[in-house]
């Protein structure tokens, strides 16, 4: 029995397993001994561990996780995923329209009450890199899938240590099953065993549904889920078999109506003839009487009344001369809205990319002229077409 790694416990090197293996053969004959043929120092402490480690395994965990996408991203080369834990601690905002969000809830609570997929915007607060960044967009969440861990406890010179090891089913990390020891007899080492059952039995706390507490980013150079986990095989959404989004079968008849009138101003009373002012239908005869008259209409005219009429101020009656009205009109449209408005604009071409990445009106309204060009791969005439009517409602004459 030839032993690669230099440990006090004997074990047959033609019986290494990866991890996956080692969970294939081995997860309905637990608790067993091991020894880490082949250590990783991967990027979580999912999967980091050192060659040599002696390890108890009690028992396989199945924990529930959620595939989100962070919603923002214009094509799938850029696209990014996270991989969300069902039971935490992490409280979710549901976006049930541009402008409406639902109070904090767990993710728990989410999906209980609604059918994914679902918009959600992460309301914990963000202590790390990950939560930072996913903070800043908004998560389409897909689907529900379980990620599977081991756990056990370390030994260190034949001690068992208190501190719980959970280690994720990694390809990268190999294990061999500890038979005996180097130098003692074969009972020596039962005894052992049976020790170190008794005593987890009765002093460590074996949690259900344990696992990876953190929300994690896919790493999709190493192809895990951020957990130490390899990403599971049809775990992604394939754009061939869109399975979280609806076909829109536009109106082929459907007109983008008419914006609101930006900057809409009642008309002044008509002048006097004669060069005479008026007050309430009262001619002025007086010279003094006129430069009063005139100096209180001055004065209402600053105050924005005029002969009972109102001169209403762009920013505070609702009207806006500048896009501002267009843009509000705009948010308010659905993604079935913005596919006709394509066919209306002779952008039919795009309609494919902008369902898939359900742009509505909000959505629409947050493009820049670079991520059509670059992303969608716009022409520069479509990209001013588009942004004409964005901006000016302008629709094309034909």
């Amino acid at each position: 029995m030839e032993q690669l790694c230099d440990c006090d416990y004997e074990y047959d090197s033609e019986d290494q397993y990866t991890m996956p293996e080692f969970h294939q053969k081995y997860k309905d004959k637990l608790p067993l001994l091991v020894v880490v043929s082949g250590g990783f120092n991967g990027k979580t402490v999912y999967d980091e561990v050192s060659t040599n480690q002696v390890i108890w395994f009690h028992r396989v965990c199945q924990q529930s996780r959620v595939l989100g996408r962070l919603s923002n991203q214009a094509v799938r080369q850029y696209e990014e995923f996270v991989s969300i834990p069902v039971h935490s601690g992490h409280m979710f905002n549901v976006i049930t329209s541009s402008r409406n969000e639902s109070d904090p809830e767990t993710l728990e609570d989410i999906l209980t009450k609604h059918k994914l997929p679902v918009l959600v915007r992460l309301a914990s607060e963000a202590y790390d890199y990950t939560l930072r960044t996913v903070k800043r967009y908004t998560i389409l969440l897909l689907k529900t899938y379980t990620e599977t861990f081991l756990q056990g406890n370390c030994l260190q010179d034949d001690i068992l240590l208190p501190p719980p090891l959970l280690l994720a089913v990694s390809p990268d990390i190999s294990v061999a099953i500890a038979t005996g020891y180097v130098n003692k007899s074969k009972d020596t080492f039962h005894r052992k065993l049976r020790q170190i059952s008794e005593f987890v039995k009765r002093n460590v706390e074996l949690k259900e549904k344990e696992g990876c507490k953190e929300i994690t980013l896919f790493d999709k150079q190493d192809s895990t889920t951020g957990t130490g986990n390899s990403i599971p095989p049809d775990l992604l959404p394939s754009y061939d078999e869109d399975f979280m989004y609806q076909d829109i079968e536009p109106d082929i008849n459907w007109i983008p109506p008419i914006p609101p009138n930006p900057g809409f101003r009642p008309s002044l009373p008509a002048r006097p003839p004669d060069g005479l002012l008026c007050q309430n239908d009262t001619p002025v005869d007086s010279e003094m009487e006129s430069e009063k008259l005139s100096h209180k209409q001055s004065s209402d005219v600053s105050a924005g009344t005029f002969n009972s009429l109102t001169v209403y101020d762009d920013d505070e009656s609702g009207y806006n001369s500048s896009a501002g009205s267009v843009k509000s009109y705009i948010s308010d449209m659905s993604v079935e809205d913005i596919q006709s408005l394509l066919g209306a604009l002779n952008l039919t071409k795009y309609k494919k990319d902008f369902r898939k990445h359900l742009i509505d009106g909000a959505m629409l309204e947050g493009l820049e002229e670079t991520i059509l060009r670059e992303d969608f791969k716009f022409k520069h005439v479509e990209v001013i077409r588009l942004m004409k009517y964005i901006r000016e409602g302008h629709m094309p004459k034909q």
